[in-house]
């Protein structure tokens, strides 16, 4: 069941354990998933535009997040990414601080995590199934990486 998501016409689900269950038929499709509170969005990564790294086709995270129309700033958030295979980049380093998002990419049909700044290893997700977003005062949250 669904319900109107902040105004904007888009229909939400309500979160529930197992969501991340609920999104395996994403895997392998260029369609990604983000949730913020009980809304969500998904976004199909091909009507994007892309940047070649490598070759490859990448879509900036902050494009992705404007194309998701959720609700909020993107400064006053954080923000998680949730493997294929249920990993979660929060459990192990902190939630990325929204201001890191022009600076992530993610592959356009495998959906692949890249940073063109140095993270840690827990950031360079494979696979990402759907990336959540809280408020930026409820998260522990990376902000050192341009210190």
């Amino acid at each position: 069941m669904g319900k109107n998501c902040c105004g904007r016409g888009r229909r939400a689900k309500l979160a529930r354990p197992g969501f991340v269950e609920s999104v395996a038929g994403l895997v392998g499709t260029s369609r990604m998933t983000m949730m913020r509170g009980e809304c969500t969005a998904t976004i199909d990564l091909a009507t994007l535009a892309t940047r070649p790294f490598d070759g490859e086709p990448y879509v900036c995270l902050a494009d992705l997040w404007a194309a998701s129309m959720l609700p909020g700033d993107v400064l006053d958030l954080a923000f998680d990414f949730v493997g294929e295979d249920g990993f979660r980049t929060s459990a192990r380093c902190a939630s990325i601080d929204g201001a890191m998002l022009p600076h992530g990419y993610l592959h356009a049909s495998r959906r692949d995590l890249h940073w063109d700044v140095a993270l840690p290893c827990a950031y360079r997700v494979r696979g990402v199934a759907m990336i959540l977003a809280e408020e930026l005062r409820s998260s522990a949250v990376l902000q050192e990486a341009f210190r």
